[in-house]
């Protein structure tokens, strides 16, 4: 006996005295399966139902077998390896009269699954292929698992080759059979054989988001040209409209090539999905937006959104301390409501950039208040330096050193404060009394070489900065003050344009590109190319905004009673329907668009009482394709006898039941153990249906010691076992236990 099944039948009573009830209702009617109590004893009398057929019976007991077998594994708080064998072996029985029932073939899947059996899942995922020949999620894996099997590189190839080309095989799963066999072809070093196979996997199906992204990767690597790499970049879009991070790398693309208005668009799509997910923007994707609105919007835009950033600080602070007061609590002192630094650098270069000196005094004051903090709370860090498992860069010395270089830069940059600078950078210079590393030769230079332009010391300033200036855009910017302040106007032109272009996607750049049209009076003009190229983004699939915003863009789910009365010998059965209604391609799986997650709910009343709240809610997955094409739609119909439902109309035969669905798609578990509606998550809910009660004829308490002995019967007769079990009804934990793990 294993240790994680003890207790088992102790835990189900109550789940016994439900599968007596259900079994009272086929022995009521004279059945079990033509059988009436072992050893020939009259059944009792029939109740008022029209006699069942075969198939009604077979079902009935089809449901009651593998309800059991479930309540049972759910009742174990951590199954093993053994649970899940023998529940698999369970389904198995019940599946005997209904074999073509799909949904118990995929639980029964997943049991054979989770108990490390294979070969015997891999075997109901064949059944499954032949009942739906277009569950393209099941095809795939028996495909894969053919070509596990062959041995040989060459022969695997051969093989994939041959599914990949044949045209009855759907699209999505030669798509990834296509990838699988170029990663082999890579292998073998074939890089022919592998960019073809991967080009073709990307073109059969543009949802197969691994593909994409490995071609995407393998071609930015070998281009340079603007418009190639967006179109790259767009490829992951097409795979995933969902994906934020995807829509952050084109708008950075955009924007590091200088089409701002393009990059705005697609930073707009990764907040509008961010914010559909609940996610709050970090310090850098909020750098990132203001310093779009810049680009886009006009600098005074940008200042505007970074005041009313400073003034909700405020309110939230004066809020705090007028609610302290009130309940007649101390506030404490007044907070220094600033930016953050990040944000307070930004609008110090636009100052700069406008020759706003007042502007940039508050600024760079707001910033030496801020380093002053940063200063005084590294100082009461003394447990950092004698932890040796702190990373070199978080120690206080380095994070010191961090905090002067960052002050150093303020005050060069606003022309401000300088009195200190050199004493500083000699500091920097050196390496520091614990050890600390101290700055590069090049950021020396750097930084001398642009306090020498601020002084006018021109050919100590060239000397230094003209070296640097290729690669380092500070140097760049220094040369280009220098001139500006020899009156070089043209040539401070050459250098800030020169930095606005490079170095479009930094907020140094658009500071240059700012002060050039300062000094030009004129906007700054947008190359051919680069207007070609914010056309081809500001026009490219424009149902992105509304796919961003809400799901109902392209899919729409129902769900619906199967039939609206049913008999007291049937059962109720939920039929749902996923469609694509939109113009792209959606892949279907976790992490796409398409959540096949459904969680399916029922509320229920019986004879005028509702048992909505004792009806646990059933997960069921419509993973039936990889994708949805447009007009495509997943159409499942799932019996719901093998849950709670089954217990509840169990318990009460003889009244009739009230009963509607709802789904929640794409649900996510909440912290209390319940579910909730998630991201982008689409509900819907059926028409009431009815069950028809039974005569309330039948007393399930004198039938309960025959229940009992039927069950029995049956477990004896599904194991093909002469063992020979109590026929009490108040048989034994041990043999009720053995029976169990014998199933």
């Amino acid at each position: 006996m294993k240790s994680g099944e003890r207790g088992v039948w102790e835990c189900k009573r109550g789940g016994r005295r439900l599968l007596v009830g259900a079994w009272a209702l086929l022995t009521a009617c004279g059945s079990c399966w033509g059988q009436g109590e072992p050893g020939g004893a009259p059944a009792p009398a029939a109740v008022s139902v029209a006699s069942p057929d075969r198939a009604v019976l077979d079902r009935l007991r089809t449901d009651l077998v593998s309800f059991g077998v479930l309540q049972l594994l759910r009742s174990i708080e951590s199954p093993t390896v053994d649970d899940y064998r023998a529940a698999a072996l369970g389904l198995r029985i019940a599946r005997r009269t209904a074999p073509n029932d799909a949904e118990l073939l995929r639980v029964e899947s997943e049991a054979w699954g989770s108990a490390q059996e294979a070969d015997r899942s891999l075997e109901c995922t064949r059944a499954l292929l032949k009942l739906d020949p277009a569950d393209t999620v099941s095809l795939l894996r028996v495909a894969s698992s053919s070509m596990g099997k062959l041995q040989d590189a060459d022969q695997r190839l051969k093989a994939y080759d041959g599914l990949i080309n044949a045209p009855s095989i759907d699209k999505s799963v030669r798509s990834r059979l296509a990838l699988d066999a170029a990663l082999l072809a890579r292998e073998n070093g074939d890089d022919r054989g592998f960019l073809d196979r991967l080009t073709l996997s990307t073109t059969l199906d543009s949802t197969n988001k691994e593909a994409a992204a490995l071609y995407v990767t393998y071609f930015l690597d070998r281009t340079s040209d603007p418009r190639e790499r967006f179109d790259l970049l767009t490829l992951l879009l097409l795979a995933d409209p969902l994906d934020a991070e995807m829509h952050r790398n084109v708008a950075f693309e955009l924007r590091r090539q200088g089409a701002y208005q393009g990059s705005a668009r697609f930073l707009d799509l990764a907040r509008t999905i961010n914010n559909s997910e609940g996610k709050q923007l970090t310090a850098a994707q909020n750098m990132e937006f203001m310093q779009s609105v810049w680009d886009t919007k006009g600098a005074d835009k940008c200042l505007e959104e970074l005041q009313k950033l400073l003034d909700l600080d405020i309110i939230k602070e004066n809020l705090r301390r007028d609610t302290l007061t009130k309940a007649g609590r101390s506030p404490g002192p007044e907070q220094d409501i600033r930016l953050p630094p990040a944000l307070e650098r930004l609008r110090l270069m636009i100052h700069v950039a406008r020759m706003d000196d007042s502007g940039a005094a508050i600024s760079v004051d707001s910033l030496r208040r801020a380093n002053e903090e940063a200063q005084i709370r590294l100082r009461e860090r003394t447990d950092a330096d004698e932890d040796p498992n702190t990373p070199a860069n978080l120690r206080p010395g380095a994070v010191r050193r961090s905090l002067t270089l960052d002050y150093v830069w303020v005050r060069l940059f606003s022309g401000m404060n300088l009195e200190t600078v050199e004493n500083d950078l000699d500091l920097l210079s050196k390496p520091g009394d614990d050890g600390t590393a101290p700055i590069s030769d090049e950021a020396v230079a750097r930084f001398k070489g642009w306090l020498a332009a601020i002084r006018g010391e021109a050919e100590t300033a060239k000397k230094l900065l003209e070296p640097l200036a290729e690669a380092d855009p500070s140097a760049r910017w220094a040369l280009g003050l220098l001139a500006q302040r020899q009156g070089d106007t043209e040539g401070a032109l050459k250098m800030y344009e020169l930095l606005a272009r490079e170095h479009a996607a930094t907020a140094l750049g658009s500071t240059a590109r700012l002060r050039w049209e300062r000094l030009k009076g004129t906007p700054m003009p947008l190359p051919a190319k680069l207007r070609e190229i914010e056309s081809a983004a500001m026009g490219f699939v424009p149902a992105l905004g509304d796919i961003a915003r809400s799901p109902r863009a392209f899919l729409t789910l129902t769900v619906e009673a199967v039939e609206s009365r049913i008999g007291p010998l049937e059962r109720p059965s939920a039929r749902f329907v996923l469609r694509n209604v939109g113009r792209l391609a959606m892949g279907v799986g976790e992490g796409r668009p398409i959540n096949p997650r459904m969680l399916l709910a029922a509320q229920m009343v019986i004879g005028g009482r509702d048992v909505s709240t004792q009806i646990r809610p059933e997960v069921v997955s419509a993973a039936r394709r990889l994708r949805l094409m447009p007009g495509e739609s997943i159409d499942i119909t799932v019996p719901m006898g093998r849950g709670d439902m089954l217990a509840r109309v169990s318990e009460r035969v003889t009244g009739a039941a009230d009963y509607r669905w709802s789904v929640t798609q794409g649900f996510v578990l909440t912290g209390e153990g319940g579910f909730t509606a998630g991201a982008g998550s689409l509900r819907a809910q059926s028409e009431l249906g009815k069950r028809l009660p039974l005569d309330p004829g039948v007393d399930n308490a004198a039938l309960a010691e025959r229940v009992w002995r039927a069950a029995v019967a049956l477990a004896s007769r599904s194991r093909r076992s002469t063992t020979r079990l109590p026929s009490s009804s108040r048989a034994s934990t041990r043999h009720r236990h053995r029976m169990w793990a014998r199933t």
